[in-house]
């Protein structure tokens, strides 16, 4: 059995408590506007884009295991 530290996991919780896109969210869930879903897939889509991020990893074998292979997208 595996047991994953509760830092190390992706939460609704996690995403609220981010400095950047934690206020903008909790405005957007206690409105009901977004679930619990859709804010981890903005903070993954975030992260993703983010230069020094602790979740980038994660997020590349997402893509990665995903689609088959890995994909950058230019801007």
């Amino acid at each position: 059995m595996l047991v994953v530290p509760l830092d190390l996991a992706i939460t609704p919780m996690r995403v609220l408590q981010d400095p950047l896109l934690g206020p903008a969210c909790r405005a957007m869930f206690e409105e009901g506007d977004v679930d619990d879903r859709l804010l981890m897939m903005l903070l993954l889509t975030v992260e993703r884009l983010r230069k020094n991020s602790l979740w980038k990893p994660y997020v590349w074998l997402i893509v990665f295991f995903t689609l088959g292979f890995r994909f950058q997208i230019v801007l």
